[in-house]
């Protein structure tokens, strides 16, 4: 929670990562993937948790916990940077179900789909996160598996957030998302620069689609969504792209967009609160509200 003038905002950040990859021996290539204050504040610590737990996925998970008190978040959705991080998502779901939410991480090129989206099931996760650069995918020439994906989504309440931007192109999502309409799917960045028109579109063609907002410096987009009767401020969801942005930037973004205060909280909480709640109530055990 943070106080900005006298007013308290709760914190949900849609959208942080971090990885079993981070060691000391890799900290010359940790510098390529995070901000230097997160950096700092991971290896300062380093030995302290180690102390703590000799199992690495458990320090990595208080490790994300720090992080997570140091920048006043409350709860956070934590993505999967590599298939191997989606065991740290299933441990951060076992030692703090109180304030975080891992996503499973599903690849449509898997040579092994139907067993990794089992998997999904019997680790309770919900939400899943893919990435058509890391991943090598295409919304339209990988169609048919990321329908499979969809389809096994919507049937069992798993929520998908996808990387968007300069990758593969956004608006070719639509008729996915058009066929798949139980299927929840966010929009990580909304697009960035090169496609934040494109995610627009999207977010109004498709209600079930939703507009997270790290690193993308287009406020101005975003209240033009909050005024169209086809998107509305309830599918607006504050991030932070920690480690590799600044949480206080994105902070900042909300902080200082012309709107009121229960406008700011519902973008910083609420909205993604709301969506959690409805899509799937008390699933799973998770004790976030």
């Amino acid at each position: 929670m943070i106080l900005y003038q006298d007013e308290e905002y709760v914190l949900f950040d849609a959208h942080s990562h971090f990885s079993n990859l981070v060691a000391r021996p890799l900290k010359f290539l940790f510098k390529n993937m995070a901000i230097y204050e997160i950096m700092d504040l991971i290896f300062t610590n380093w030995h302290r948790f180690k102390r703590i737990s000799k199992d690495r996925t458990e320090k990595n998970v208080y490790l994300y916990k720090l992080i997570m008190d140091y920048y006043h978040v409350d709860k956070a959705i934590h993505l999967p940077v590599f298939k191997m991080d989606r065991k740290l998502s299933y441990r951060m779901n076992e030692m703090f179900p109180e304030c975080i939410v891992g996503f499973g991480y599903i690849n449509p090129n898997s040579k092994h789909l139907d067993e990794d989206l089992r998997e999904l099931i019997e680790m309770k996760v919900v939400g899943i996160k893919i990435h058509p650069d890391i991943m090598k995918f295409k919304f339209k020439t990988h169609a048919d598996r990321l329908i499979k994906i969809f389809e096994f989504c919507a049937k069992n309440k798993i929520i998908i957030l996808s990387h968007t931007g300069s990758h593969s192109d956004i608006i070719n999502v639509l008729p996915l998302l058009k066929q798949c309409e139980e299927t929840i799917f966010i929009m990580g960045h909304s697009g960035l620069c090169p496609q934040v028109n494109h995610a627009i579109e999207v977010a109004r063609e498709c209600p079930n689609s939703y507009l997270e907002m790290c690193g993308n410096p287009y406020t101005y987009k975003f209240l033009e969504a909050m005024k169209d009767p086809d998107i509305g401020i309830e599918r607006l969801f504050f991030g932070t792209d920690s480690p590799s942005l600044h949480p206080r930037v994105e902070i900042e973004k909300v902080l200082g967009m012309p709107i009121s205060e229960e406008e700011k909280r519902m973008i910083f909480a609420k909205n993604l609160e709301n969506l959690l709640k409805n899509y799937a109530p008390n699933r799973y055990g998770y004790n976030l509200f």
